[in-house]
């Protein structure tokens, strides 16, 4: 079982509110790029980007239950 596996299997069994401190933590510790301000004014612009796209008939939309299991298998895979 490779490592990255084993983690998350062991990360998804602590009870819930250990998962997400865990998660806040991990999401924390990637470094941004940017002050608060940079970060939030690239997160607007990209969802005003995804918006025009959708609206253009440009974007692609899949049900979450099937990108799910296709993050899944992956994850089975390595």
């Amino acid at each position: 079982m490779s490592l990255p596996k084993d983690l998350l299997e062991r990360a998804l069994g602590l009870p819930e509110e250990e998962r997400v401190r865990l998660g806040i933590a991990l999401i924390d510790s990637v470094g941004s790029g940017g002050s608060p301000e940079q970060v939030e004014k690239a997160w607007h612009d990209e969802i005003a980007r995804r918006l025009d796209n959708a609206d253009a008939g440009k974007a692609e939309f899949r049900p979450w239950r099937d990108v799910r299991d296709e993050l899944d298998r992956k994850l089975r895979d390595e």
